[in-house]
């Protein structure tokens, strides 16, 4: 089952452990799954990654082609690193290239900040760099400030401070956003 999964989308690390069980070993209890996949990890059949599962040969692989594809990919990202391709042009770049899309985000080329948004890792280091220099100057910021410092406009503005909310970079207080900061240590605790 791995072998035809790696040869059908040879751009994907691996089959989801819960999927490969839900299709050819459900009647086993989830242990003696675990155990045999630690088995056959250890006995250098398959390769255990997280939640997912690959041959312990498998390795992804570019061909010639697809580096080219892959490069015009980021090239195409990075050429308006805070409006990046979105809507309709993301929906093509999807269609056309759904794998090798998915393939840049694994590799850590690309970051999804929200459903129909993708970044480049740049794009996403430079607006985390802008921001925090302004809300370390200024304390907070609205999204009509933000979308000034990156010079974007609200459509691609709001995901990437949603996205820097979710990874606790920011926080929404109101309609502002402000530097997480966790909260306050209770003196003479023990250090986390």
């Amino acid at each position: 089952a791995l072998r035809e999964y790696h040869k059908q989308f040879p751009l994907r690390p691996g089959l989801s452990k819960e999927e490969v069980r839900s299709r050819l070993f459900g009647s086993l209890p989830s242990r003696l799954y675990q155990a045999l996949l630690e088995d056959w990890a250890q006995g250098g059949v398959l390769r255990l990654a997280g939640q997912t599962l690959a041959l312990a040969d498998f390795t992804v692989r570019l061909t010639p082609q697809q580096e080219a594809r892959r490069r015009a990919i980021l090239e195409k990202f990075a050429s308006q690193p805070f409006a990046p391709p979105a809507g309709e042009e993301l929906r093509a770049l999807q269609e056309a290239e759904g794998d090798l899309l998915q393939f840049c985000v694994q590799q850590g080329d690309l970051v999804k900040v929200g459903e129909d948004f993708y970044f480049s890792k740049e794009a996403v280091a430079g607006a985390r760099s802008l921001l925090e220099e302004y809300l370390r100057r200024h304390g907070e910021i609205s999204v009509a400030a933000a979308r000034d410092v990156l010079g974007t406009s609200r459509r691609y503005c709001l995901p990437l401070l949603e996205y820097f909310d979710r990874a606790k970079k920011t926080r929404r207080v109101g309609d502002k956003r402000v530097l997480f900061s966790p909260p306050e240590k209770i003196s003479g605790g023990p250090e986390p």
